[in-house]
């Protein structure tokens, strides 16, 4: 059993271990209860957690293979002289 320690803020910090095991990634919601004299922190499931905030200005996933795919054909249309940018 490993100990933690409630910081100032009333924050926990749940062991690196235990998160990888039970794949608990930053912003997973848990429900609180008291159960006797245990605190139990049960994990909510995934359609109930928050979606992962993106962070970068760049497209991520299918938004991203979109996005070069609609570079590729400008630059291919832009190559032929299909397309011309105006100053």
């Amino acid at each position: 059993m490993e100990t933690v320690k409630l910081s100032t803020k009333g924050q926990l910090v749940i062991p690196k271990e235990i998160r990888d095991a039970h794949h608990l990634a930053a912003g997973t919601e848990f429900a609180v209860s008291f159960v006797g004299n245990e605190i139990r922190l049960t994990p909510l499931p995934a359609e109930r957690r928050p979606r992962p905030v993106q962070t970068s200005s760049r497209p991520v996933g299918p938004t991203a293979r979109l996005h070069r795919a609609v570079n590729r054909a400008v630059r291919i249309c832009l190559g032929a002289g299909i397309l011309r940018l105006h100053p």
